[in-house]
């Protein structure tokens, strides 16, 4: 595998990280030599994804966090930087997909939806600035596809403001935070991940839709996400804030 320039050595926290696209981030970046601090609310599947990383000889640490706890944030960046003796890469994965018909949806609901998927990103990056502003940085949001076209199969209003919400933040700080933080934005379609478990069980239907809505006809595999985060984290996108990068299989262009 061709690796990903300047990024060996670095340091990285990512949210999120015990399964589906957190969980294939810090497998990528750990294997282009970067030491991953991964956080979550379940440390078993931390551990694991920990596990796999120092089977393969990489360095990686986990803590288990509360990122919509007012303090999680701020907490887990500190840890994460003590233990890498610094921060470089900030890489914002945590949400969750929730559902609920805009006429019953609840203030709460609302509320929920709002905090994991976009305060909690707000509050990491937040809490890294200050630490990654002496030697620089990069920043990678990872919104959803809801965030840019309407869904008629889910009902989540509340989960595509929040992702929406993202896109904004991440083109703000971009302006904010040159020219020593890079931030950047990630926008996947439907990827195989437990995120989308349930949404719909017949493979037969999942084939139809697919074949109607994405012209590359199948589901993204999560490591290929995390081959376009790394991307935007590596010094080959130097160049690169502000950017929404269209990680969807052609969903967004039929």
């Amino acid at each position: 595998m061709t690796g990903q320039r300047g990024l060996t050595g670095k340091v990285a926290l990512i949210t999120g990280g015990g399964s589906g696209i957190g969980r294939a981030t810090a497998l990528r970046l750990a294997s282009e030599g970067v030491q991953v601090f991964v956080v979550g609310r379940r440390q078993e599947r931390l551990d694991q994804v920990v596990a796999e990383i120092k089977t393969a000889d990489g360095k990686a640490e986990s803590r288990s966090v509360d990122l919509c706890e007012p303090a999680g944030a701020a907490r887990a960046v500190a840890t994460a930087a003590e233990w890498g003796g610094g921060l470089d890469i900030l890489v914002n994965v945590a949400g969750t997909f929730p559902y609920a018909p805009f006429p019953d949806l609840l203030d709460d609901d609302w509320d929920a939806a709002l905090d994991i998927n976009l305060s909690a990103a707000m509050r990491t990056a937040r809490a890294a600035v200050p630490l990654m502003s002496d030697q620089g940085g990069a920043i990678v949001n990872v919104s959803s596809i809801n965030a840019v076209i309407g869904d008629k199969l889910s009902a989540c209003s509340h989960y595509s403001a929040a992702k929406a919400g993202l896109l904004g933040l991440t083109r703000q700080l971009a302006i904010e935070l040159a020219p020593k933080i890079r931030v950047n934005a990630v926008v996947p379609g439907a990827v195989d991940t437990e995120m989308l478990e349930g949404w719909n069980s017949d493979p037969a239907d999942m084939k139809a839709w697919l074949d109607r809505f994405c012209p590359l006809g199948r589901i993204a595999r999560p490591d290929e996400i995390a081959a376009a985060i790394a991307f935007l984290a590596s010094e080959d996108a130097s160049y690169i804030t502000g950017a929404t990068l269209m990680t969807d299989g052609g969903m967004a262009v039929v």
